[in-house]
């Protein structure tokens, strides 16, 4: 479905909502590494005993969180749903050498980049998480850190139910996203606002919380937690303007400040209005468990 409208020499070229993440994501590349060294594309869980400004080792204890949600024994197979740079993948792996990872992005130079950083073990594909190419059955858990955005309508059914095919009976599927609340009105100025950060990096809709539950329950999911973490990436997202001027002022120099990256660098600032509306978003993470219809 065309989600975006570019005017050319008065002739409207419409992009597809995938050819606008892979362009976000090849043209940015340089700037998520900015944030993430260690090739995390995602925010920080703070909680007390870790430094406040330390934010390499907030990331770092966000896949913590979600992996600790996956319950993953020795010699499970993990698949990250919109994998980016591997770097939860690498965060299992240092954990547990034992386990079996895979990954799943649809951007090709975030594959090959995930790949530089080491690790052959990690298993990567090329593919969309709406059409998952592994078999049924096969996995353990799923993942999708901040990837579940770019998946279908307020529910996210696409990935849930692709979740569930390659799941296998007990598998767990977690989430960690932004969503709006279940009963949060939105007034028209945030829906500007959303529409500008989302239309930036290529979102159409984020998730709403009892949308993505129900999309669960109809899949042949149980357990389904709901772990409100918004406070713990306080420390993270007040970074983020700091960082923003800092690399903008170095592309300047550098003279690699286009229009892509402009708007990348405006949807990280969105991010923090966005947040402080603490009555209609909330960042969780989502865990649950697949059905093992032999116990029931």
């Amino acid at each position: 479905m065309p989600v975006c409208e570019q005017v050319k020499d008065d002739v409207k070229l419409l992009r597809s909502q995938e050819e606008m993440i892979k362009d976000h994501y090849r043209e940015n590349l340089e700037d998520y590494l900015f944030w993430s060294p260690s090739g995390n594309m995602h925010f920080g869980y703070w909680h007390g005993g870790l430094g406040f400004f330390n934010r390499d080792q907030q990331i770092q204890e966000m896949n913590h969180q979600v992996l600790n949600a996956c319950n993953l024994k020795e010699d499970n197979h993990l698949l990250d749903l919109g994998c980016g740079l591997g770097g939860l993948l690498r965060s299992a792996y240092e954990r547990n050498e034992n386990l079996k990872l895979h990954g799943i992005s649809i951007v090709e130079e975030q594959i090959e980049k995930a790949r530089k950083f080491g690790l052959p073990q990690i298993e990567y594909r090329l593919g969309n998480f709406s059409s998952l190419p592994y078999r049924e059955e096969s996995m353990h858990a799923c993942t999708a850190m901040e990837s579940s955005c770019y998946a279908q309508g307020e529910s996210k059914k696409d990935l849930i139910a692709q979740a569930a095919k390659v799941l296998k009976p007990n598998g767990r599927l977690v989430i960690a996203d932004f969503f709006i609340k279940a009963d949060a009105k939105l007034g028209q100025n945030t829906v500007n606002l959303l529409k500008k950060w989302g239309d930036n990096w290529g979102i159409v809709e984020i998730g709403r919380l009892d949308k993505v539950q129900h999309a669960l329950e109809e899949n042949g999911f149980e357990n389904i937690e709901v772990k409100n973490i918004s406070k713990n990436l306080i420390p993270s997202l007040l970074q983020v303007p700091f960082l923003v001027v800092i690399h903008l002022a170095l592309l300047i120099l550098k003279g690699k400040c286009n229009k892509s990256r402009w708007e990348h660098m405006q949807s990280c600032l969105l991010c923090i209005p966005l947040a402080i509306q603490a009555h209609k978003f909330t960042y969780s993470i989502i865990s649950a468990s697949k059905v093992d219809h032999a116990a029931h």
